[in-house]
């Protein structure tokens, strides 16, 4: 292993709200890597279930492995407002950022900064991740990639904002200086719904990304997770518009064309449709699935795709049957 002085720092930031039951294995992740130079960042978002006790027991053993580790505590004002905090406190010439539930294998930030030093023409790099039980981390349900297609893609631009793009965060590191140049306040679009579209897509729109295949961090799918949670139908039309928001806010901080702009302020627009219609049509809502569908369709769009969103809002009895044949197949697959 090189000496510590020699490795480029590497800052890890963490925004958690009310993590004890789950933040002490990404603490023993982080503990476990093999790459020595890190200084970590916890923010609690004001946590009222005891997370600092969990956070604070944790410092020493920090020190003693030779982590830089900073605790910062603040009022509850959503992940994105807890991660600006955070990004005050970055020294590091890499940057990345991790859910309080997620976990790192043991190679994951060596591999990584490996890369990055040896390939300077890409400023992010973005790794496969197993999918695993909130009930059983060790049980994989799958890979990130097998829902992601163009994986292998170096310009995620447009397809980040097409939501055709691994977005978990622990998944990706990015050179801070650049990133810094981009966001010199050193604060992202405040948005109770994340920070990933604001960390990443000004740096797919200037830079290439890079993809790495191996499966260098472990996705935590919980029920009761802010990203999974399934709300009333208002409330997901609601979530569907706040992304909407964060995509328009991030493209205008972005030093683009005139009609670069134009363009994807449409593109984002025409994604906001076809999600409303896809929210539309989980719920069964007839009147608005038809309402999007025709939205759509007067911009060009008859994919067979959004025909078969188009049936299911529809025609309910016939999809549930479906479904269900889908999912015993995923069963069968992953058994």
């Amino acid at each position: 292993m090189e000496n510590k002085q020699n490795m480029p720092l590497v800052s890890i930031i963490t925004a958690g709200w009310n993590g004890k039951n789950f933040v002490f294995k990404l603490f023993d992740s982080i503990i476990e890597q093999t790459y020595e130079n890190i200084e970590y960042i916890y923010v609690d978002d004001g946590s009222t279930d005891g997370t600092d006790k969990i956070v604070l027991s944790y410092k020493e053993r920090f020190k003693k492995r030779g982590i830089d580790f900073k605790y910062v505590r603040k009022e509850n004002g959503g992940v994105s407002s807890a991660l600006n905090c955070g990004l005050k406190y970055v020294n590091g010439k890499y940057l990345c950022w991790a859910e309080y539930d997620d976990i790192y294998e043991k190679e994951s930030i060596e591999k990584r900064v490996e890369f990055l030093e040896n390939h300077p023409e890409y400023v992010c790099v973005t790794n496969d991740a197993l999918v695993c039980s909130g009930e059983d981390n060790n049980k994989v349900l799958g890979k990130l990639s097998e829902g992601v297609t163009d994986n292998e893609n170096e310009n995620q631009f447009e397809l980040l904002l097409r939501e055709s793009s691994i977005t978990v965060a622990i998944c990706h590191m990015v050179r801070a200086k650049e990133f810094f140049q981009i966001y010199k306040n050193r604060e992202i679009y405040d948005s109770r719904l994340g920070p990933n579209f604001q960390m990443l897509l000004p740096l797919y729109y200037q830079y290439k990304r890079a993809f790495l295949e191996e499966t260098l961090c472990r996705y935590i799918v919980r029920e009761e997770s802010v990203s999974h949670q399934k709300g009333k139908y208002n409330d997901e039309l609601e979530k569907v518009k706040e992304v909407r928001k964060i995509k328009e806010s991030v493209l205008k901080i972005i030093d683009m064309p005139e009609e670069d702009y134009e363009k994807y302020l449409q593109f984002i627009e025409d994604i906001y449709n076809q999600s409303c219609l896809k929210v539309a049509s989980r719920f069964f809502e007839k009147k608005d699935t038809k309402r999007y569908y025709r939205i759509i369709r007067e911009k060009g769009n008859n994919s067979w795709n959004l025909k078969l969103l188009y049936l299911r809002g529809n025609y309910r009895i016939f999809f549930l049957l479906y479904e269900k044949v889908i999912k015993k197949l995923k069963k069968i697959r992953y058994a």
